[in-house]
């Protein structure tokens, strides 16, 4: 009886950021070992402009948690690499049409009964996202890996909050060098 709830548990957890669409690429001839520092390469002023600055920063700092989970440490410069962020965002504008049925009057011979409205549209706004990341060899300017997000993003921040982590995480599953256990 136990099992059952805990398996709910997780299919909510891992169904909570299914909507996003994650994939990786990478180098298979380079050593992701030899490596040993990182850092963050200034973004994109289009970045700023349309990424808030709340935002931005748990995006740079969830990047760069996955680099130090990695045994990477982080400098402020002229790391061994260089990691880029960039981020496309498209609003997209859908429209919904509705009816009702029991509406007063028609054409013709027929007259449905009651009163009612004869329906409308509603107009949506959904804002699409792109999120590269981007790792390069600093000394040797080749793209060594490279993951990608697609998705809807949230209107609310909150959930933003937790979900900008989960999406970094996910994108970073499949990393060449695995996570340092301690």
């Amino acid at each position: 009886m136990r099992k059952i709830p805990a398996l709910l548990i997780i299919i909510l957890l891992l169904s909570s950021c299914s909507g996003i669409k994650v994939s990786q690429r990478y180098d298979e001839e380079a050593d992701f070992g030899v490596h040993k520092t990182f850092f963050i390469l200034p973004t994109d002023p289009m970045v700023d402009v349309k990424v808030n600055r709340y935002d931005k920063e748990l995006l740079l700092h969830s990047i760069a948690e996955e680099m130090k989970a990695r045994g990477y440490t982080q400098q402020e410069a002229n790391g061994d690499l260089s990691v880029n962020l960039f981020v496309i965002l498209d609003d997209k504008t859908g429209i919904t049409n509705y009816t009702s049925f029991y509406t007063m009057g028609g054409w013709g011979y027929y007259y449905p009964f009651g009163y009612g409205y004869g329906g409308g549209n509603y107009q949506y706004t959904v804002t699409s996202g792109t999120l590269l990341v981007d790792v390069f060899d600093h000394h040797g300017k080749n793209l060594l890996w490279q993951g990608v997000a697609i998705g809807n993003v949230d209107d609310d921040q909150l959930k933003r909050q937790k979900n900008i982590p989960k999406v970094i995480s996910r994108m970073f599953i499949k990393y060449p060098r695995p996570k340092v256990t301690q």
